[in-house]
């Protein structure tokens, strides 16, 4: 999923000018994103199967990695919300993932 729209949504600022938020930085020498929020930093560079939270690696769960396409950095669901410490739920009925935030 893209990165940049599913942190500001998750940090509660407004998606409508998500491209301007300071929520995401990125650094294009080492292709890394980062999202700032709640006082954490949590960092994704692409084509790595490794985050960073507040400077200390994670091996994100199942060999998934973090790639650019389109000039966006994606990234796995679970591993954005795990790191961010919310809940995420798997809605078997309709193939949904919901970030549960309440």
């Amino acid at each position: 999923m893209p990165l940049r729209f599913a942190a500001v949504a998750i940090s509660g600022r407004s998606v409508n000018n998500a491209d301007e938020s300071a929520v995401i930085s990125w650094d294009a020498s080492t292709k890394t994103a980062s999202v700032h929020t709640n006082g954490s930093v949590i960092s994704f560079s692409a084509g790595s199967e490794l985050m960073y939270k507040n400077n200390s690696p994670v091996v994100m769960e199942n060999g998934v990695k973090a790639e650019i396409k389109d000039g966006r950095m994606f990234i796995p669901f679970r591993a954005l919300g795990t790191a961010l410490g919310v809940k995420v739920e798997w809605i078997a009925e309709t193939k949904t993932a919901v970030y549960k935030t309440a």
